[in-house]
């Protein structure tokens, strides 16, 4: 038995500071994916379940839980990123899709584009890492952005055969 906390629906937290993953053979996350682009911004909520292959995990199955609305950014008269508009934004996604951000354990904010050039792009980053928990934050500049998509579309792939 694992000795960990879990909420009162019994759903027991990745990030519990107890947590020890030896012996466990499958690990199931709530993940969300943030995209703060130059001309729109939408959210993915998703749960994902992780099986053991010898001493690493794999992601073996991925659960569409909500997509968001798209948002055209928001940019405030001085071209700044309307921050305040944003989160408004991600609370609103986050009570359609009947999450918390203490439900999620791990995530992406990526900002892209023109976005990333803002005076406040770092700012925005800090609050969306504050406000939704756990994430990994990117600032995808066009090169990365490129890369991405080439990746993405299965483009690399192909080229490669």
């Amino acid at each position: 038995m694992i000795d960990e906390e879990s909420d009162e629906g019994g759903r027991i937290y990745f990030s519990n500071a107890g947590r020890s993953l030896v012996g466990e053979d499958e690990i199931r996350l709530i993940s969300v994916g943030v995209d703060i682009g130059s001309s729109t911004t939408h959210l993915v909520f998703s749960r994902l379940i992780l099986e053991r292959l010898d001493s690493r995990y794999l992601i073996s199955q991925r659960e569409l839980l909500h997509r968001s609305e798209i948002l055209l950014t928001p940019y405030l008269a001085d071209t700044t990123i309307d921050a305040e508009a944003l989160g408004r934004f991600v609370d609103t996604e986050f009570a359609v899709a009947g999450l918390k951000p203490e439900d999620i354990d791990t995530g992406a904010l990526v900002l892209t584009g023109v976005a990333v050039r803002r005076a406040n792009a770092r700012a925005v980053g800090e609050v969306f890492s504050r406000k939704v928990g756990k994430m990994v934050a990117v600032s995808a500049g066009d090169n990365l952005e490129t890369l991405m998509a080439a990746y993405g579309s299965g483009a690399v792939l192909r080229s490669l055969r």
